[in-house]
């Protein structure tokens, strides 16, 4: 599998529909069969297969339906890589970004 470190996001998004077209054949599915099952037009399955272009909700019920939603759990999920990863990820404590002050209308 090539990596998507060097890709561009269009490269990325067309690998991801060609590799939806490949799911699809592989379950032996027409698009109009796929798109039916996923409730959404044929048009939008030849966009995200031909073009990558597709929302991330639109996505995520391709999985659904592909029975392929377990595949994204990893999805920006935090990889730790060495102990001061582990350390960084255990100590983060949430900070607020500093309030914005409102000026005073009582003039």
């Amino acid at each position: 599998m090539p990596s998507f470190v060097l890709a561009s996001p269009q490269e990325i998004c067309t690998t991801l529909g060609k590799r939806l077209r490949a799911q699809r054949l592989n379950r032996g599915w027409s698009q109009q069969e796929l798109a039916t099952r996923a409730g959404m037009s044929v048009g939008t399955i030849r966009n995200i297969e031909h073009k990558g272009q597709a929302t991330l909700e639109t996505i995520v019920q391709l999985a659904l339906i592909l029975k392929l939603a377990d595949d994204l759990k990893e999805v920006f999920e935090i990889k730790v890589h060495t102990i001061a990863d582990i350390d960084r990820t255990l100590n983060t404590v949430r900070q607020r970004a500093p309030r914005k002050i409102k000026p005073r209308s009582d003039r």
